[in-house]
């Protein structure tokens, strides 16, 4: 598992490749962009496409599936704040073999919570014929690995609720895990503790 600390500003990652199939377009558009040129393939070949192309938003939920199967499973996500600068620059067409990758354009920690930070990052799918299809600019909030989660039952005092786990917690961010267990296990919490990564 992947936390704040494992991403740095210039981190690349491939992400994998998929072929857009024409069903798929067809299927997308004419449930959330049913525009001809999106919907018709006759109508697209008569348009300024010259032929069938898939939506924008086809292509970014494309991406999206590519991201969460190539990086989200193994990373502590925490969910984006949104995306800036969504432009769609080569239109996707049936056929295309879209390879996505991710740039990390920062690294940066939350100034309201100790226990997260926020990656920026830049998603850019490419076709077969590297060709840049869109690109964005995401925002990622990312739980660090030195956080620990005690229960509620544990500490009563405490009202400190993680979004995630629904827990009160104590946020500590050390460079000296063991000393930490040491001090958890003294507390005799060490039975209602959740560990975030190298913890």
């Amino acid at each position: 598992m992947r936390y704040l600390e494992d991403f740095h500003e210039g981190d690349v990652f491939e992400l994998g490749e998929e072929t857009i199939r024409e069903q798929e377009i067809l299927d997308f558009a004419r449930r959330f962009d049913a525009q001809p040129f999106h919907t018709d393939p006759e109508a697209a070949r008569k348009s300024i496409y010259g032929g069938l192309i898939a939506s924008g938003w086809h292509t970014a939920s494309f991406f999206m599936g590519l991201l969460v199967r190539g990086l989200i499973h193994e990373v502590a996500s925490m969910g984006s704040g949104g995306i800036d600068e969504l432009r769609w620059l080569k239109p996707v067409r049936p056929g295309d073999a879209l390879r996505a990758r991710l740039t990390v354009l920062g690294v940066r920690n939350s100034t309201k919570h100790v226990d997260r930070g926020l990656l920026t990052c830049q998603g850019e799918p490419v076709t077969q014929d590297e060709l840049l299809t869109f690109g964005a600019t995401t925002y990622e909030a990312m739980p660090k690995a030195d956080t620990l989660l005690i229960s509620c039952g544990a500490l009563n005092t405490l009202r400190l609720l993680d979004p995630l786990e629904k827990r009160c917690k104590v946020p500590v961010v050390s460079s000296a895990p063991h000393a930490l267990w040491a001090s958890v296990r003294l507390l005799g919490l060490s039975g209602q503790v959740k560990g975030y990564g190298r913890l």
